[in-house]
């Protein structure tokens, strides 16, 4: 007889609120979840929650927002771990996040178990003790619901929960635990055993280690080591030093300490022996990002944007950041493919290549000898492990699955180094490069510079858009078009979607309207407006439906195409916005046009999200029932656009208007391609239809001199430059619908022509072009 189903995690109770118990405690409450967070009681003349309030308070100072919105700390009750024990007892799972110190947490367990309620999971937060040790100190009872969980920091942005079971916790629990992480939080769970440092710390912290090592052998900078092992292998561009000064170094020399200890191997042991350099830095207290000084320092510069120095590892004195070139990385910024990259960088006979060979494939062999004991022997665990926790594209093993089997064994044979059987093995099967950390994506039907076409089942087209490709230019248009035409005659819909989730989509090439400009090719730029107009309206008119799975950034005409679709399925992390106005333009993609749609429908629930004219319906009846008070409506989605406001999170992406009742959030990304096809499947047995060609009435010059007196306000308090009013006004015209009466009936092609009338003029503007090409040489706007 099968377990019941893990039920609704609706209370917990997180013990510490430092700053990973405070993050914790944010991202429950992100995910609805009332959340007791309690901590050691107040000094003399405090309140007892004092400790704990200050922890939640810091939640709303700290960057990047721990929080999805203000109104998640609502859900956050502080207390005192004196005082408020016995709120646990009403809770469905406590977790503990104090020191990473044994006996600390040993002694509060055995305090905290009695007061939690008899079925309630028990959890620890440790990045690397033994869970075991720590659940000596709770009763045999409570050991049984005793599990490690370990969430990455910061835990709200980092995929990974690491279950770790202890030898007496039940089945139950454990599952408990990796549902709850999976379905309840978003999370990507990997369950590991107990040993030092668990998966990916102790691979992740032997990389770091070795890159160390790796440094001096070579006679690298640590600025040209980061320029080798950040984005350019397809790791994050914190790469490895920068990485380390976010993390603290000596958060990281406390756990390579922590592996040294628990290790009996003395080579393995050897390994973890943390370099000199490190030593020096923490002792004279530069710990990194916290300090502002650690392997990097910063320098407040004259304009208030920081500037960073580096350290010398021979003299521990900083310098300016002095990278010379390496030529392998510069012809590899070239190449888009990643396992292309990084075999033309691992291979290449320099220095930076051969630190990248030696990192990669030194971490892949140690990982691969440590199976059996983190992971049971499952490298894809392993693998994922590193992906969701350090933010790599490619595990250890499938980065040398990338370089090619033949010649990582044809190389590592000739270094004399032992491939294990298992790892050997493993090289042989599947495609280069692994599995795509979303999964599910399916089998290629085309593929095009832009976008690959792929069949994801239930004859359902997916549409994936080349993140290296993430500015809208003719050759996606082109690629839209014939994935338009395909899925309306062989498909029964289609889903939208990229391969990560960093990005989805930013926007057009402005490097190529900016030359346009220059050169006074103005009918170029309206061709191509007019034809990325035509492809959104084609999607949006599709006889088959269209759903839209946005992660990540989505800006510009990327939000303009997400807002043409039927409906949209996303995750927590939606970063979207209308940003034109910050090179001098505004959207002219029917995002002004879409966005005004979602506007008003306050004032016509009776059309949900089509306030359009309803056919055949006379205007002015309409019209009248439809604009009792346009202003307001308008006046909000013109601060949005305006100000280039971008969403912070789903939650923000709602309240902007850029998602509807309809539209549908996961909180894992895991599910993000399933939810999306099933969306698509239910639309189309439903007997879908494409949306009726829209009129809507205008809001007219009634609300834009409401609009207009506003900005002349800004202006006249300089909180607005001429230019800006020029741009703002230019919006307002084409928000209320040009130089007509409110209530005046306007076509689909009415609005778009607006837009595009008053892109192509911002154009010809000299100013406008300063903010273009300012904001392609130093990726901030200007301000003129």
């Amino acid at each position: 007889m099968s377990a019941p189903p893990v039920g609704a995690l609706r209370r917990a109770a997180v013990l510490g609120s430092g700053v990973m118990g405070a993050q914790i405690a944010a991202q429950l409450a992100n995910q609805g979840v009332e959340v007791e967070l309690l901590d050691v009681a107040a000094g003399p003349g405090e309140p007892p929650d004092a400790v704990a309030r200050r922890g939640l308070g810091r939640l709303r100072e700290m960057s990047p927002a721990p929080l999805f919105g203000p109104e998640c700390a609502a859900r956050i009750r502080p207390g005192s771990l004196d005082h408020d024990l016995g709120r646990l007892a009403g809770v469905d799972w406590v977790i503990e996040a104090i020191v990473e110190q044994l006996e600390p947490k040993r002694a509060l367990w055995a305090r905290a178990a009695a007061a939690a309620g008899p079925q309630a999971l028990l959890s620890t937060n440790t990045s690397g003790l033994s869970v075991a040790a720590i659940a000596q100190a709770l009763p045999a009872e409570a050991r049984a619901r005793f599990v490690g969980v370990h969430l990455f920091n910061p835990p709200r942005y980092l995929h990974l929960v690491e279950v770790v079971p202890q030898p007496e916790a039940a089945p139950a629990y454990v599952e408990r635990a990796a549902v709850w992480a999976s379905r309840d939080l978003g999370k990507g769970v990997v369950v590991c055993r107990d040993t030092p440092n668990f998966i990916a710390n102790r691979v992740g912290v032997f990389g770091m280690l070795e890159t160390l090592r790796a440094m001096t052998d070579l006679g690298l900078r640590p600025e040209e080591v980061d320029a080798a092992t950040g984005e350019a292998i397809g790791h994050p561009a914190s790469a490895t030093f920068r990485t380390l000064d976010v993390v603290g170094l000596d958060v990281a020399v406390q756990v390579a300490d922590n592996l040294v200890g628990r290790l009996a191997d003395p080579a393995e042991r050897e390994a973890f022996a943390v370099p000199a350099l490190l030593r020096r830095l923490v002792a004279r207290g530069s710990l990194g990002r916290k300090t502002d000084a650690g392997l990097y320092r910063r320098i407040p510069g004259a304009s208030g944007r920081a500037a960073w120095e580096v350290v010398d590892p021979d003299t521990l004195d900083y310098r300016p950041q002095a990278v010379r070139p390496a030529p392998a990385l510069q012809a590899a910024r070239r190449e888009e493919r990643l396992a292309v990259r990084l075999g033309a960088i691992a291979f290449a006979d320099e220095p930076a290549g051969r630190l990248v060979w030696r990192v990669l494939s030194r971490t892949a062999l140690y990982a691969a000898a440590c199976a059996d004991e983190m992971a049971a022997g499952d490298l894809d665990l392993i693998d994922r492990a590193m992906r969701w926790g350090y933010g790599w594209q490619l595990g250890p093993f499938e980065a040398l699955r990338a370089l090619g089997a033949d010649r990582v064994r044809e190389r590592l044979a000739a270094e004399g180094a032992t491939i294990p059987g298992r790892l050997d093995a493993w090289l042989d099967a599947g495609a280069a490069g692994g599995a795509m950390p979303a999964g599910g994506r399916g089998a290629v039907v085309w593929t095009a510079p832009s976008a690959t076409l792929r069949d994801v089942g239930d004859e359902v087209a997916l549409l994936e858009l080349h993140p290296d490709k993430a500015a809208i230019g003719p050759d996606l248009i082109a690629t839209l078009h014939r994935a338009a035409r395909e899925v309306a005659t062989g498909w029964r819909g289609l889903v939208l979607v990229a391969p990560g989730p960093e990005r989805f989509l930013v926007g057009a090439n402005l490097a190529l309207v900016l030359m346009a400009a220059q050169d006074g090719n103005f009918d170029l730029i309206g061709d191509q407006v007019e034809a990325l107009q035509s492809v959104y309206l084609e999607l949006k008119y599709l006889p088959r439906p269209v759903v839209a799975a946005p992660l990540g950034l989505t800006l510009g005409g990327g939000a303009e195409l997400v807002l043409h679709a039927d409906g949209i399925v996303t995750g927590d992390e939606l970063y979207v916005g209308q940003v034109e106005v910050g090179a001098g333009l505004i959207p002219a993609g029917g995002g002004t046009k879409e966005l005004l749609l979602r506007a008003l429908a306050p004032l016509a629930p009776d059309l949900a999200w089509n306030p359009a004219l309803a056919a055949g319906a006379a205007p002015a009846a309409v019209g009248s029932a439809l604009f009792a008070d346009p202003a307001p409506f308008v006046a909000r989605l013109f601060q949005t656009i305006a100000l280039a406001r971008v969403s912070r999170s789903a939650t923000e992406a709602r309240r902007l208007g850029f998602l509807g009742p309809a539209d549908e959030v996961v909180r894992n990304v895991d599910d993000l391609v399933g939810r999306a096809r099933a969306r698509v499947v239910a639309l189309a047995a439903a007997g879908y239809r494409p949306p009726a060609r829209l009129r809507l009435a205008a809001p007219g010059r009634e609300v834009r001199a409401l609009l207009d007196v506003a900005v002349d306000g800004m202006v006249r308090s300089r909180l607005a430059s001429g230019h800006d009013a020029r741009i703002a006004r230019a919006l307002a015209h084409v928000l209320t619908g040009g130089d007509v009466a409110m209530g005046t009936e306007r076509t689909e092609a009415d609005w778009l022509a607006l837009e595009r009338e008053a892109f192509l003029s911002l154009c010809g503007e000299a100013k406008s072009q300063a903010r273009m090409e300012h904001i392609l040489r130093t990726g901030r706007p200007l301000r003129n």
